[in-house]
Formats: structure tokens, sequence, C-alpha cells
């Protein structure tokens, strides 16, 4: 040591040793610019336009690194490459546009104008790269074509009923063009929208030839007979498709749409049906599940009677005796004499309406929906034979033998065949009759009705099987009653789209003010405000204004449950909900601001220092405490918060959406704009706002620089509704907790209802040409495999969806090479677009597309499958490659396919390492087991695995409830207007503020 000591004291020795030391450290410096432009090459070819985003903001920092070396770095011109780089990128992008726009590649030019779109997102804090205003042309030059068409289609139908008849295939096509741009364009489906909305329309004004052209143009496409023909003669399966998403969704086509499904369903008889239902009942005092029997005598009667009513106002109707609005006053006026009605007191009386009320439910449903339909094919009817219509060439065509539609040939076989004119009505069939009577209690026995009311009941009923419309019905039915129901789903799109089924009967049955759609925690919030506004209340006691005030009675409500499992899970049962009031005083934004402008100093001191420093010299905070002198404790903790948030705001993932201008975060299928992360969600608008990505930047901070004040804590689980009435598509897997916990709510009888369809062609432990269960131990190897799965998948001309457990595994799935290699391939993404998102749903189900999503798409997504060529290659595939330790959530993602008595596979494909680290799976153990064997294991550990997270959600339910009720003290005092007591129990149920 003292050798090298002296000899380092020789200045040439010293500067020879200190060379040779940092020789590799410079040589990677010197390679560094380069490297950095390959990766963002790498990055464009993957187009993941993000990271690139992110790049080019690292790439000012180039020259940096010319201070650690001697010799100098090219680093001006290697970002002059990477800018380059990307322009050529972006140039080769809007080149693709065009070649596909003209060789008619709509799905690729789609894929283009989605990179395009996402360069301009990710990329619009660097200016130069890519001008919005260059899709101009694109726009104009497809309205264009979308117009051409629209003018086209109209000219068949201007010059009359001959001319439009004689041009049949040529009017088929042009829908079907305009099709292709409505199906593989959403940039410009609402224009396509628009103009196939127009040719329909203009169609069925023509009287009285409109209609009979209009139902065969829905048959022709229907049946995939219009569209360019392949080299078989046939359709092009594309085309066909395209016809089918057409009659699918314009209602112009509704009728042919019933048509087609009632042809497929073979009706079972009511009493087959009836024979099949099975019911049960939960001791919450043993927690053990026995059988019921059902009655199903009284169920026939139920639905004769009910038979008999919808048949009786139809036949009126028919008959031009009975207008919709009488049918409804009817319906009323019978509702009326019952009222008022309690769930406590369901008596044979209310009972024995149902089936008459339901009937004219559902009567004004089906006329409502396909009345005038079935009368105008009623009117064409031949005449021979009662309730039946003879298609021929004079009348209407039959699709699949009397007309073919094709590119080049327009020949027409005559061939006349019938069709029965009921098919056209949407009516409910027997099994969802049948749900709805059991559900309401019509068969309970007499006894039971008169002492314990109007039973809580979940009823099974299979995944894409009509809960809607058992849900619908049962809302119209209780609302005329003179119940408030709140239909209740975990997902704010499926309950907006369940609604619109329903709105016009909510309001024509005069029950839109008493039944609500909403989510599950949209529905806490409401039995909250009815109570009192807590936050506004709040906002009065800490500036010395709080008053008496007079909290609303609760009305006693019936809740409706779309999937029970979801309600009474960890995500809704086990969660707590903190209103938050807001101080917006001009000085919070000016503390908020000042805090993120010299953020650089105050994240040196730390959250500790940063608040010293702020508490004796922040001008703005001194004037807070001037305003609110009694709440410095208040004041000082949210200071804190601020401080502390700032050290974090850097990693806080969020989704802004610019046309909303708005932050929102990932929930479940969706982003929720409304939910915030206090300050956190604060210094993220100041940092969008840093960057010029706020579209409106002062009416954003003005809306959210504010102090935010803890009201408390709510627990989920303290929900009191007068009756639940659930519907479940995976009741048979719901777990020992998820009884229990129903029966703490009450819930104690439960039914299954059969199957629409008849028996599943679902395959997964016992599907024929693939694995059903693969397992890979390393993340890279696991990739591979679910790759190779998807590439073989596709090649047999099938669909296959993957579903990853979390959005940051998707993500370093799709930022690996093996994504790459996978053709024909979708993100399915909450931060997607309504619209975007309906683009991927449509396509997820085509020949040789590959759809990646979360699980929190596994349900309520369907994926409606009108691929003839994916459904006669075994149907949609579904990969899982996580184990779910709620099995519920396994059995929906399942459900995603074999839908509607269709074929479909499903298969896992696993990491050993979650098998290990998560279910506590022996390593090596996986590998030697049979599907059957390891599916067996795989099961069990799970049963473990969720068992004791149950026992600690339990524990956690409890000290919620705890906090719950301190909370509801708070907000009793509140209302009473006793300043000192709300401000002792303001104190007590929220201590961070003590």
């Amino acid at each position: 040591v003292n050798a090298a000591y002296e000899a380092l004291q020789v200045p040439a020795v010293r500067q020879r040793c200190i060379r040779q030391l940092a020789l590799p450290f410079t040589e990677m410096v010197k390679a560094a610019p380069r490297a950095f432009a390959k990766q963002v090459t790498a990055k464009l070819e993957q187009r993941d336009y993000s990271q690139v985003g992110r790049l080019l903001q690292a790439a000012d920092d180039l020259p940096l690194l010319m201070d650690l070396v001697d010799s100098p770095l090219q680093t001006e011109k290697v970002r002059t490459d990477i800018h380059n780089a990307i322009r050529n990128h972006v140039r080769d992008v809007e080149k693709g546009v065009w070649q596909h726009w003209e060789a008619r590649e709509l799905q690729q030019m789609h894929d283009d104008l989605g990179a395009l779109e996402r360069i301009d997102t990710c990329l619009d804090a660097h200016h130069g790269f890519f001008d919005p205003a260059w899709t101009r042309d694109v726009k104009m030059a497809v309205c264009a074509e979308i117009d051409a068409l629209d003018q086209r289609a109209l000219g068949y139908m201007a010059r009359g009923e001959d001319h439009a008849e004689a041009h049949l295939k040529d009017l088929a096509l042009v829908l079907i063009s305009l099709g292709q741009i409505l199906d593989d364009l959403p940039m410009y489906k609402d224009h396509a929208r628009i103009k196939i909305s127009n040719v329909l329309d203009c169609c069925q004004s023509q009287q009285p030839w409109g209609f009979p052209l209009l139902f065969k143009l829905g048959i022709i496409l229907e049946a995939g007979k219009a569209g360019r023909l392949g080299k078989d003669g046939e359709v092009v399966s594309g085309d066909q498709r395209v016809g089918q998403v057409l009659v699918s969704e314009f209602s112009h086509f509704r009728d042919v749409e019933t048509m087609r499904w009632n042809e497929e369903i073979t009706q079972k008889s009511v009493q087959a049906t009836a024979a099949e239902i099975t019911a049960g009942r939960f001791d919450p005092r043993t927690n053990k599940r026995s059988k019921e029997p059902v009655d199903q005598e009284k169920l026939l009667e139920g639905f004769g009677k009910y038979q008999e009513v919808f048949d009786t106002y139809l036949n009126q109707w028919l008959a031009g005796r009975l207008q919709l609005g009488e049918l409804a006053n009817k319906v009323l006026k019978d509702a009326a004499v019952l009222q008022p009605c309690s769930v406590d007191e369901w008596t044979e009386r209310v009972k024995d309406e149902l089936p008459s009320l339901l009937g004219g439910v559902f009567a004004y449903f089906t006329i409502h929906k396909s009345g005038d339909s079935y009368k105008r094919l009623h009117d064409l009817g031949s005449g021979d034979t009662p309730g039946t219509l003879s298609l021929t060439r004079d009348n209407l065509v039959r699709s699949h033998d009397s007309i073919i539609v094709s590119g080049n040939s327009g020949g027409q076989r005559r061939t006349d065949t019938t069709i029965k004119t009921d098919n056209v009505l949407l009516k409910p069939h027997n099994i969802q009759v049948l749900t709805v009577l059991r559900m309401l209690g019509y068969d309970a026995p007499e006894d039971t009705s008169r002492l314990q009311g109007l039973q809580s009941h979940v009823m099974q009923i299979r995944t894409g099987e009509g809960k809607s419309i058992v849900l619908g019905a049962c809302s119209v039915v209780l609302g005329v009653l003179g119940f408030s129901v709140r239909c209740v789903c975990y997902s704010k799109y499926l309950s907006c789209r369940d609604y619109e089924l329903f709105k016009d009967l909510f309001n024509t049955f005069q029950v839109s003010g008493s039944v609500h759609y909403s989510t599950i925690i949209d529905y806490a919030e409401h039995s909250l405000q009815e109570k009192g506004d807590i936050r506004q209340l709040t906002v009065d006691l800490l500036s010395g204004t709080l008053k008496k005030t007079r909290g609303q009675e609760r009305s006693p409500e019936v809740l409706l449950v779309d999937e029970v499992d979801v309600f009474f899970g960890a995500d809704f049962y086990g969660e707590t909900w903190h209103p938050v009031a807001s101080i917006e005083e001009p000085e919070a934004r000016e503390i908020l601001e000042y805090l993120f402008q010299n953020r650089l100093k105050f994240e040196q001191m730390g959250a500790r220092g940063a608040l010293q420093w702020m508490q004796q010299e922040s001008q703005p905070y001194q004037a807070l405490l001037r305003k609110f002198p009694e709440q410095e404790s208040v004041l000082q903790r949210e200071l804190w918060k601020m401080c502390e948030g700032l050290q974090g705001y850097k990693s806080h993932v969020y989704h802004y959406n610019f046309e909303k201008n708005k932050i929102g975060y990932k929930h479940l299928d969706g982003v929720d704009y409304s939910e915030s992360y206090g300050y956190l969600t604060a210094f993220s608008y100041l940092k969008e706002a840093e960057e010029g990505r706020l579209r409106n930047k002062e009416d954003a901070l003005q809306q959210n620089l504010k102090i935010v004040v803890h009201c408390g804590t709510f627990s989920f689980a303290n929900i009191s509704p007068a009756r639940i009435l659930g519907v479940s598509g995976t009741m048979d897997v719901l777990g020992a907790h998820e009884w229990e916990v129903m029966g703490r709510f009450g819930i104690q009888t439960f039914s299954h209802m059969p199957s629409v369809y008849g028996k599943s062609n679902f395959r997964f432990l016992n599907q024929t040409g693939g694995a059903a269960i693969i397992v890979e131990d390393t993340e890279d190897d696991h990739f591979r495999a679910i790759t190779e799965e998807v590439k073989k998948t596709v090649t047999q001309g099938r669909a296959v969806v993957v579903y990853f457990s979390l959005p940051c595994t998707l993500q370093r799935f799709t930022s690996s090479t093996y994504y790459q290699q996978v053709g024909k391939k979708h993100l399915l993404e909450e931060t997607l677009s309504h619209r975007d998102k309906d683009h991927v749903i449509k396509k997820a189900a085509t020949s040789g597309q590959a759809t990646f999503a979360t699980a929190a798409f596994g349900r309520g997504t369907d994926f409606v499958c009108l691929d003839k060529r994916v459904l006669e290659a075994g149907g949609v595939h579904v990969i899982q490659t996580f184990v779910s330790l709620n099995k519920a959530e396994e059995v929906q993602i399942q459900g995603r396919t074999a839908r509607q008595g269709k074929d479909g596979t499903y298969s896992l494909v696993l990491s050993e390492t979650d098998l290990v680290t998560q279910l506590g799976i022996r390593a090596g153990q996986a590998v030697s087991c049979s599907p059957e064997k390891l599916y067996r294991i795989i099961d069990e550990a799970r049963d473990r695995k969720w068992s004791a997270e149950c026992k600690q959600l339990d524990i956690k339910v409890v000290e919620d409830n705890a906090k719950d009720a301190l909370t509801h003290q708070y907000f009793d005092a509140l209302l009473s207007g006793n300043a000192t007591s709300a401000m002792r129990k303001f104190k007590a149920a929220n201590p961070q503020y003590k």
C-alpha cells in the first residue's frame, strides 16, 4: 500500500493510472449516443411512440456526456440523426396510409392512421415531426368516397320500385362498401353511419314498396350473399361478415336480426324449462347450503297467466283495438290498486297479479321493439297459411335459397319458401319469464311470503343469455308497484348500455324517477347524498358557518345486482370510500404552484424539511391560517401531504384525456375521471401544464389546485337496501366466504336457471388439437409460449383473445420481441376511447385476429362472432396467462367464448414462477402432471390462498366498519349544527387531523 501511495505521488504515474481506470467507463460513454439512437430506431419499428417520446426528452441531456470524457462526442449529430429518423418514419407511415387507401386495405390503413394519432399524442411536446393538418386530405378523400357511395345508393331508389328492385345487388354492394369503412375505419365511422342511415331511411320511406325491399336487403346481407366473389365463386368471408355487422348495427334491420335469433334458438317447452330449474337455501347459522323444491306447478300456472295476458295485448294491438299508450295505462291501473306495497308484506294478492303485470310489460316491450315490423310482414303474407309468409321473387326473397348477390353475378334462382312471421317478434324466452316470476317470489309458499315478505334471491343465468332483460323487466314491475329500485353493475359502460335497452319503457310506465341504473360506487354515493351533503357541511364547519340541516329520510330501496360475485367480493364489499371537501381559496393554488416550481429545492430538503420551510416562509400559507384561524392542525396536515406528494408525483401513474381535459385512473374496464389521489393528482396537472399538454390549462388548474380535506371513511359493507335481488353467471363457483357475506345481507334463497341454448359447446380440459394447460419457467419462456399458441390458433383461421392479470404485465409483453411476431393484433386497454374500444371488441372475433387485454375485460365484454371462417374452424379461443385467485373471475373469462351456443375453447398458459410465489405450488410439480391433475392442484392451491385472503378481508371489514361508525357520528353532528361536537367527532373520524 505504501509503495502504491508513493508511486501515485508522481503526476505522470497518477494520470496514467486514472486513464486506465476510466478506460472502460469512457468506452461506454462514447458508445452511449449511438446506442441511444439505435434504441430510438427499435422503438419506432415497434411503433412504441410513448417510449420514443421519453427518449426524445432524454436526448436533450446527451451533451452532458461530453463533460465525462476527454475526446469530443458527436451528440448533436446523433440528435439530428434521431430527429431525421423520426421524420422519415412519419413520412413512411403517411405514405402507407395512401397506399392502403388506394388498394382499399382499410384495416392496414386504420393501423397507420392510429400510429399517426399516437405520434401526435406522444410527440406533441416536440414540434415539427407531424402536422395533424396532414390528415385533412385523408379525411376529404374518405368522406368524398362515402358521399359518392351514398349518392349512388340513393340513385337506385330515386327512379322507383322497379329500378330499385332491378338494382338490388348493386344497392347491397354499395352498402357493403360503406360497411367496410364503418367497420375498418373508426375515425370515419360516424360519417359512414350517417350516410348508411340516410340510405336506409330513404328506403324505409318509400311506400308501399320500401319495407319489402329493405327486409329483402337485410336478409341478403345477413345471409352473407352480397359482396365480392372469391376464387371459389362464393362471396369472400370478410364481406359476408360486414353484411352481418350492418344488420346487427342498424335498427332498420332489427326485425331481420330478431328473425335470425329466433330461428337459431330451439325454444324449449315451458314444462321442460320448469323441470330443469333447481333451487336451494343458504343457512347463515351453519354456513351450509341445502336443496329446496321448486313449485313447478305454481310456476307453470303463472306462466299460463302471463302468456294469456301477453297474447291478448298483442292481438288487440295487431287488430288496431289497442294503442301502446293504452296498454301502459292498463298496466299502471292494475298496479295502482295493489298499492301501497311493502317488501315486508308480500301478499298473495300482489303475487297473483305478477304474471299479468309482467305480461303487460313484456307485451309493451315486444310491440315497441318489433311490433311495426311484425305488422308490416303480417300484412304482406300470402294468406294461404295463417302466421306464415311466402318469400318469392315477386314478394320477398329467402336469402339462402332464393337469391344470390355477388360482385359480378346477379343471377337469381326461383325457389319458394316460407317463414313464420312470429319470428320477427322480439319476445322474451320462457326461461326469462320464469326467472322474473321466481325472482319476485311468485311461487314462494304463502306462509313464507306472509312471515318474511319478498325474499332476497340470487339467480344463476349463464353469461350472454339475457340478464339485462330480466333485470329491466323486474325494474319496471317493481317500479309500477311503487318501489324505489336501484339496478347496479360493476361497469359504467354496461350499466348505460342496459339502461338504454329499457329507457323508453321506464318513461312510458312513469318509473324513470324511481328506477335508477348505476355503478356500485355511484350507488354508495347516492345513498350517502340522501342523508346530506357531507362535503359542503365539512367546508361550513371549517369556515365557521355551520348551521343545522335537515337530512332527507332514506326511502326503502330494492337493489337489483348484476353479477353478485363482484358486489360481494373484495373489489366492493371489502373497500371503503373517502369523500373529500374542497377548500378552493386562491392561496391553496399559490402554495401548490410554488411547491411545484421549486420542486428541486424541496426534493433535496425532503418532505419534513419542505414542510418546515413552507410553514416559516410561505406567505400564502400564513394567509390561509388567518382565514381559518381555528384550523391550524388541519392546514398543517394538508401542507405536509402536499410536501409528501411532491416527493412521489414523478412515479404517479395516470391517464390524461385531451378531449375531457381531465386526469383519470384505470378502473376495471375503463378510466374513472372522477377519482382523485389528492395532491398527487394536483401535481400531475401541473406537470401536464408545464409540458404544454393541457387542452384548457386555466380551467384544469382552477378545478384541481385546491386543498382537499378528508370527511371520513365509509364502508361499502354497510349498505342496507330493503331487499337484494341478483343475477350471476358464476354462482356455481362462489366460495364459502361469498355465501357467508351474502347471508349477512339477508340472501338465503338461490336458483339455477337452465340455458336458453341448451348444452354448452365450451371446451377446456376436454379440447382436442391443443394443450389445455402450458406451464413455462421464466418470463421469457412464458411470453414465447403465449406467442406460439396465438400464432398456431390464428393460422387455423380462428380468433384468439389473450388475457393478462395486470396492465403492467401486458405492457411488458407488448414491449417484448415476441409481441412483434404476431401479425394481425389489437390491444384492448382501459385508456382507449369508447370508439376505439368498440372497434377492437367488434374485430376481436374475426378470422386471424389476436386481441390482447387485461383481466378487467374478462367480464361483460361481448365478442360477437359473425365470421363464418372462425365458427367453422372451432370458434374463438381464449388464453388466460395467469391464475385467478377468485374462480368466478376465471369463469367469466371463459365465458368470452362459446357464447350463445357456439363452439369455443379455452386454455391456460402459465408462469411456473407465479405458481410457486403466488400459490405455493412446489417447483417442478406442474411439469410432470396431466392437465386434469394439474388443474386440480391449481384449484386446491387457489382455494387455500383465497380462503386466507378472505380471512384478512373480514378483519379489514371489521376495522372499516368501526371507522364508518365514527364517520356517521360526525355526519350526524354536522346535521345537528353543533360545531363543537362536530369538530370533536371530525377529528375522531379523521385522526390525522388531531
